[in-house]
Parts: C-alpha cells; sequence; structure tokens
C-alpha cells in the first residue's frame, strides 16, 4: 500500500542505476537514533542534549542532521564528495546537515515542505502550527511561540538554504504536493542565490517551476503527481548529481 501511495522508490531507492552511475550508498535510519513518536522522542531528546536548557533543547530533526553529520566526518576520509539526500521530513534533515557540516558537499532535498526549503510566510500547505500539532518533537520547544503567527519568525527557510553556499542543493518537488508548497521552495530558492552570488556561483536560474537545469548550483526539479519518491525522480536525481559530482 505504501508503495502504491507514495511510489515505487518510497522505501528502496533503485541500487543498482545508482551504481552504475559512480555512486557508493549509506542508508541511515534516524529513527532508530531519535524516535519520530512525540512522547519517546522527547525522552530520547532530553537525553541527547542533556547538557542544554530544555527550553531551548533542538529537537528531533536537528537531532537526525548531527547523525548525518557525524557520520559525514567518518566517510569523509574515504570519500571525494558525499552528498546527503532525503525526502519530506529527511529531506528537512538532508538540508540541515549539509548547511552545518563541513563534510557534506551538497544535498538532495525532495519536497522537504515547511521546514526544509518551504518558507513559512505566505504560504498555502502544511503550517508551523500543523507541524508542531502532529509532530510537536520536530523542532524546539521555542517554535511554539511562532505558531500562530509564522511572519513574526526572525529568519525564514531561505537563510537555510543560503547557509549551504555555495555546495550545491537540488529541490525537489511535485505539481499536487500543495502540503509541501513547491511555489514558497521555489521563492526561497531565488532568495538565496544572492548569497550563492557572493561566492561567484549563480545559484538558481530557472524562471519557472518546470525548469529543470540540473547544472545550477540550486537546482529545482518537479513533476507530475503527489507526496512520494516515482521512478521519474531518480533520474533526475543523478542528473544532478552527475553534473556536479561525477568524476570525469
Amino acid at each position: 500500500v505504501m508503495t502504491y501511495v507514495f511510489g515505487r522508490y518510497i522505501a528502496t531507492p533503485p541500487l543498482e542505476t545508482i551504481l552504475q552511475n559512480g555512486y557508493a550508498l549509506a542508508v541511515l535510519y534516524p529513527s532508530q537514533f531519535i524516535a519520530d513518536k512525540a512522547e519517546r522522542a522527547r525522552t530520547d531528546l532530553d537525553s541527547f542534549f542533556s547538557n542544554i536548557d530544555s527550553s531551548n533543547r533542538p529537537g528531533a530533526l536537528m537531532a537526525w542532521a548531527a547523525l548525518s553529520a557525524n557520520i559525514a566526518d567518518i566517510m569523509d576520509e574515504e570519500f571525494s564528495s558525499i552528498i546527503t539526500l532525503g525526502h519530506s521530513r529527511y529531506g528537512k534533515t538532508a538540508l540541515l546537515a549539509a548547511a552545518y557540516s563541513d563534510s557534506i558537499d551538497g544535498a538532495v532535498a525532495h519536497q522537504s515542505g515547511t521546514g526544509g526549503a518551504s518558507l513559512f510566510r505566505g504560504k498555502p500547505g502544511e503550517t508551523l502550527a500543523d507541524i508542531l500539532g502532529g509532530y510537536p518533537h520536530w523542532f524546539s520547544r521555542a517554535a511554539q511561540s511562532f505558531a500562530e503567527d509564522p511572519s513574526s519568525l526572525p529568519l525564514d527557510q531561505h537563510y537555510l538554504l543560503a547557509a549551504l553556499a555555495p555546495k550545491p542543493v537540488l529541490l525537489g518537488n511535485a505539481r499536487r504536493d500543495v502540503w509541501s508548497d513547491p511555489e514558497g521552495s521555489f521563492r526561497a530558492g531565488q532568495a538565496a542565490s544572492k548569497i550563492y552570488g557572493a561566492f561567484g556561483s549563480k545559484g538558481l536560474t530557472a524562471k519557472q517551476l518546470n525548469e529543470f537545469i540540473p547544472s545550477d548550483p540550486i537546482s529545482f526539479w518537479i513533476r507530475p503527481g503527489t507526496h512520494g519518491v516515482t521512478e521519474e525522480d531518480w533520474p533526475a536525481f543523478l542528473e544532478f548529481l552527475n553534473a556536479h559530482f561525477r568524476a570525469e
């Protein structure tokens, strides 16, 4: 049922194709580290971040990103480039890990939505209040004070994308996935391009959502359909990775 709803590759990527393109693959199970259930996650987070006051303690997304970054530090000695890749909540994680880790060289964030690449302000679909209602453990407790008025946030998600500069990042989307707000992700990419420009990079050059330019440092991909990982997604992911990381 999950494969039917969310696509053929939601659980298992096309391993043979990935290897044929010259890439190795490391698969993480973040919920085995910090649970993805609110009550269990709070216990796990209290233990993991015990040296930080509970009111400022990071949420599960940051803990999952820390796991990715620590593993990347270990792998960095063996591999020329390391790219984080994730879908939905793990797309958010992939962006955070790439922003904070010097060992990570780029990111593929597919349908990362609210709290990922999509802007909090002026958006359709999922809101900060929606996330805190269903997944209160994803963010710090301090996020609750902005739930009713996201415009009061001091920063929006284009700052997260800007923090990746000049690393290549692919923002994956689907037209009917309004909950993840593809347009908000596109606008965030446009805004972050100013910082990429400061590094001598062009950032996002696409002028419309359906213009896929895999060689862009901020590349935007959108396909028909809804939330999930389908057969159309992985060729785009690999085209982006080959444009930036594949050895000649």
